[in-house]
């Protein structure tokens, strides 16, 4: 989500989190606006996310989660787009920059009524170890054929994909004497496809991809 337009990156994942990135997109316009405006972002996301993905097979493969991020100016439109899909698998994140946490946390309850109640069936956010996760896809971008972990990236992905994907550093900084590892993102820099490969690897978790058995991979292979 930013300020003039959302960015939607599409993964397809495999056993031993062997994924490719299938698309990326583009959605100008105002996130503000609702999604029943003319003109919204946001409807133009709800046709893309609709949009059947094809396999090599010919079939279509269903859109199984997906995860959109909160940070930013945009907080209550995140939760307003969340709240109304989330039957569809469609979800509010935040990231979280302390090392150590887990790739996906466990959410808490953003809709409260007057008297402060949790509302049931309200928009829930999912918090996200952004540095946990940064760290699996640099590890899994060094592998170096194709199998469990190998990250399939296409050559006719424009440049910018591949430079914000691994626009950021992992550097030792030091704090009261103490060392710490920290992920840096240099100067003019854009990180989208990053944040974007972050999200989608939460909504693999999510999934319960990293715990599938071979009987589950064969059934969506069937």
């Amino acid at each position: 989500t930013q300020g003039d337009r959302l960015e939607a990156y599409v993964w397809a994942w495999g056993r031993g989190l062997e994924r490719q990135l299938v698309d990326r997109a583009v959605f100008y316009g105002d996130p503000a606006l609702p999604e029943s405006e003319s003109g919204s972002p946001w409807q133009a996301l709800t046709e893309y996310r609709r949009t059947p993905v094809l396999h090599a097979s010919g079939r279509a493969v269903p859109l199984l989660c997906a995860m959109v991020d909160s940070g930013g100016h945009h907080t209550q439109a995140v939760y307003s787009y969340t709240r109304a899909h989330q039957h569809a698998q469609v979800f509010a994140i935040k990231g979280q920059s302390q090392s150590g946490k887990a790739i996906l946390g466990k959410p808490t309850d953003q809709d409260v009524n007057w008297r402060g109640q949790k509302i049931k069936r309200g928009v829930k956010l999912w918090p996200v170890g952004a540095d946990s996760a940064k760290a699996e896809i640099y590890g899994r971008l060094r592998i170096t054929q194709a199998g469990p972990g190998y990250v399939h990236l296409s050559k006719h992905l424009p440049a910018e994909v591949f430079e914000q994907l691994t626009a950021e550093r992992l550097v030792t900084r030091y704090v009261k004497g103490h060392a710490k590892l920290e992920w840096v993102k240099p100067a003019g820099k854009r990180n989208e496809a990053l944040d974007c490969a972050v999200y989608a690897l939460a909504a693999a978790h999510w999934l319960g991809l990293d715990r599938w058995r071979e009987g589950d991979w064969l059934k969506w292979q069937r």
